[in-house]
Formats: structure tokens, C-alpha cells, sequence
């Protein structure tokens, strides 16, 4: 296949966006846990049900979690991206490759998610 300077356009802008909103999320996260003192980043035990509200930015500790997550999507959606390019240019094989690497990295989130439970 032949070098598609719109895909790598598109995945150059969602990584650069992802990044600094994630370093932005980040930033006040660690902000707001080194000036207010009851939101202390104790470790906690992690369940599924529990996501949303760690995911919450209703405490430092949520404000972080929900930045490390933003970051962790990034390579998600670039394969996504990647999928709707090759969908678009009728390219079977790297549709292909694209869901079979979706499908690796959502597992190995679901199964690190449970090995922390």
C-alpha cells in the first residue's frame, strides 16, 4: 500500500491532542493533591463496578486516573483511525490487522483491569 500522508496527518493530530490533554488532566491532578491534603492517593482496591467513579474528576486521585486513561486510549483510537482509513480505501488485509490489534489491546486493558481486582 502506498503512503497515505492524510492517515499519518490525522494520527500525527490525535496524538499530539491526546498527549497534552492528557498532560493537562495530569497536571491538575497532581496540582490538587499537593495542596489539598485530604485528597490523599492512598491505593485502593480496584472493581469493575468502581470505574466510572475512579474516572470522576470529583478528586485528585480521580483527576489522575482519568488522565492515565485518556493517555491509555490513545493507541486505541489511532488503530481505529487506522481501521476507517484502510475501510475507506477498500484494503482488506490492513483491516484486518487493524481489528485483530483493537482486539489485543481492549484484552490486555479487561485483563489488567481484573488482574488488579
Amino acid at each position: 500500500m502506498p503512503d497515505s500522508p492524510q492517515l499519518y496527518r490525522r494520527l500525527a493530530l490525535l496524538l499530539k491532542i491526546g498527549s497534552l490533554a492528557s498532560m493537562a488532566i495530569l497536571s491538575v491532578g497532581v496540582v490538587w493533591s499537593g495542596i489539598s491534603p485530604q485528597s490523599r492517593l492512598d491505593h485502593q482496591k480496584f472493581g469493575v463496578e468502581d470505574i466510572l467513579h475512579y474516572l470522576l474528576p470529583i478528586s485528585a486521585a480521580g483527576t489522575l486516573h482519568l488522565g492515565i486513561m485518556v493517555l491509555m486510549l490513545l493507541p486505541i483510537a489511532a488503530v481505529v483511525i487506522s481501521w476507517m482509513h484502510f475501510r475507506q480505501n477498500k484494503d482488506q488485509k490492513n483491516q484486518r490487522v487493524a481489528v485483530l490489534i483493537l482486539l489485543t489491546l481492549i484484552l490486555g486493558i479487561f485483563l489488567g483491569i481484573f488482574q488488579v481486582k
